[in-house]
């Protein structure tokens, strides 16, 4: 006799072939991906040509068979879609969701995370890690030769160091092999901030400055982490005034992220929604608006913008985060005195935000969209100082750390 779980699971998946027979009939056609599976792959076609293609594919797991769900549109029906899959994800009980790009893991307490591989690195990760172990080493020499000091933070993962949370069965190597790249660069005189040990007692804390249903930190845990890079920066002669890191002389608001989609709809939940999780929901990122007076000029040179005035009125906040692939340079001209390079991933951006309100010049560069060779370019803009700051993990694919060597093709 069959269980009532395995006659629950039957309906549920009957009920979600019938949406979804809904769905493509308004949408668009059936087209079959992989005929050898079982199952259909559903690609959704929009009635409106100009709409944005996203192409966030997301994947259903029933034992052995997959089940492709194509979501190319943050269309409002493709976005009810996604949010069904989900829905059905959760009760069905899967805790792990496969994806062709970035696999999901909902975590004990409700939150979402993604581009976690269970069990241990595999051998072309151990490769990549080495190779960017070399770019850095690399780096350093010259930076020495040039006399420019280089120092490397290392940005949280949402999974706590000694508090993973992750759902049973599920283990990542991820925390342990970042000791040991950290250790690889003190035993070359690599000098690290590893911002992970600010709650590394308090994994509760950490959890809740991260957002449930994305991979990133809320900007209350980056304004944290600006506090411990400051004290770095000062064993640089780089000095950030007081009132820069006073929390006092701010006031956190959202109205810049209002333009823009809520985050949850741009990360992890576009593969699973909100309800795949109990505790995601629409969130829109705050950011710390300085109350006392700013005098900045924003540039993007592959755009050719540039523009002057106070912190909101220069785009300082829209242009940290806005076209994510392009160099961006601050001049505060309230502050005299130093220039940073600042070579980040997403995690930089808001540390960006609160550089540039105490450094005169930060210029910030993403490795993976950046055409130039790194060696030319610091030779052009004689920073003073040169950060480099990757979340937890980063370091395993080597586009992300081609210093020496530009990625091919660019």
């Amino acid at each position: 006799m069959r269980s009532f779980r395995s006659i629950r699971n039957s309906l549920i998946v009957v009920f979600f072939l019938a949406i979804t027979a809904f769905k493509a009939a308004h949408f668009g056609a059936f087209t079959v991906l992989h005929p050898k599976q079982l199952w259909w792959a559903i690609n959704f076609q929009l009635p409106s040509p100009d709409a944005t293609i996203a192409n966030h594919p997301s994947a259903i797991w029933r034992g052995s068979e997959r089940f492709f769900i194509s979501s190319q549109s943050k269309h409002f029906g493709n976005w009810q879609f996604v949010s069904l899959h989900g829905f059905l994800q959760r009760h069905l009980g899967r805790h792990y969701v496969e994806d062709p790009q970035r696999p999901i893991a909902l975590l004990t307490n409700g939150y979402i995370t993604w581009n976690v591989t269970p069990g241990k690195a595999l051998p072309s990760e151990i490769s990549s890690i080495n190779a960017n172990l070399e770019q850095l080493y690399r780096l350093s020499d010259f930076l020495k030769s040039q006399n420019i000091p280089l120092f490397y933070i290392n940005f949280p993962h949402k999974i706590h160091k000694t508090t993973p949370l992750l759902p049973r069965g599920i283990s990542s190597d991820i925390n342990e092999m970042t000791d040991k790249f950290l250790s690889c660069l003190g035993n070359a005189d690599i000098d690290y901030l590893d911002i992970r040990d600010i709650f590394l007692k308090n994994p509760e804390e950490h959890y809740r400055l991260f957002f449930p249903g994305d991979h990133h930190w809320r900007n209350e845990y980056a304004f944290l982490a600006f506090h411990k890079i400051a004290e770095k920066l000062e064993k640089y002669d780089v000095h950030i005034p007081d009132y820069v890191l006073d929390e006092n002389s701010y006031d956190l608001s959202d109205e810049a992220g209002k333009e823009n989609f809520p985050l949850t709809k741009q990360s992890q939940t576009v593969r699973v929604g909100l309800y795949y999780s109990p505790v995601c929901k629409d969130e829109i990122r705050q950011h710390y608006i300085p109350k006392f007076k700013t005098d900045l000029t924003i540039s993007i040179p592959e755009d050719r913008y540039i523009k002057r005035g106070t912190f909101k009125e220069s785009g300082a906040i829209k242009k940290a985060g806005d076209g994510l692939r392009k160099t961006k340079i601050a001049v505060n001209h309230l502050v005299e005195g130093k220039k940073i390079l600042f070579i980040k991933d997403s995690f930089g951006h808001p540390i960006f935000e609160m550089l540039i309100l105490g450094v005169h010049e930060v210029v910030m560069i993403d490795m993976r969209h950046f055409s130039q060779s790194l060696i030319d370019y610091v030779q052009e803009i004689q920073p003073d100082v040169v950060i480099i700051g990757y979340h937890t993990g980063f370091f395993k694919t080597q586009m992300h750390m081609n210093f020496i060597t530009p990625t091919p093709g660019k």
